[in-house]
């Protein structure tokens, strides 16, 4: 299935040429908690904690292609993606076999490659991404200690 996912909106192998070799399997994965924060008070012999959790951002590089039939096509593809996804704002990225919206930001294109297909002009690559989880609900905080 070649219609794997849009960004904005924008279904990604039908506008740019882009489809993913392994699939999307690299964003499916829970997010690591953050480091529990916590405030020293020596003055009132104690320290506070956070009650909630909070989840960090993580980094997925996918496996993609990008292809057209011609070279020129392909420039005008690659340009046109470059443009949406190298502008450093985060992007909805709806991914179809899961229905889950995630937010991510552009890190780079890494391992760039052509190959052969028939027919068309393809570039392999790897994409490198940051799955961000943005606002997060407020915590609470607690003082353990004499104060």
């Amino acid at each position: 299935m070649l219609n794997q996912a849009d960004i904005n909106g924008i279904e990604v192998y039908d506008a740019y040429g882009l489809w993913f070799t392994n699939g999307l399997k690299n964003m499916e994965r829970p997010a690591d908690l953050k480091e529990a924060e916590s405030q020293s008070w020596p003055e009132r012999d104690g320290r506070e904690y956070r009650l909630t959790t909070k989840l960090d951002d993580y980094d997925v590089s996918l496996y993609a292609v990008l292809s057209a039939p011609t070279m020129a096509e392909f420039l005008v593809k690659k340009a046109a993606l470059n443009a949406v996804l190298g502008n450093g704002l985060i992007k909805e990225w709806f991914v179809y076999s899961t229905g889950i919206t995630y937010n991510i930001k552009y890190n780079r294109t890494t391992n760039l490659e052509f190959i052969n297909t028939v027919g068309a002009i393809s570039a392999k690559f790897n994409l490198e991404l940051t799955v961000t989880l943005q606002q997060q609900e407020e915590t609470f905080y607690i003082l353990d200690g004499n104060g």
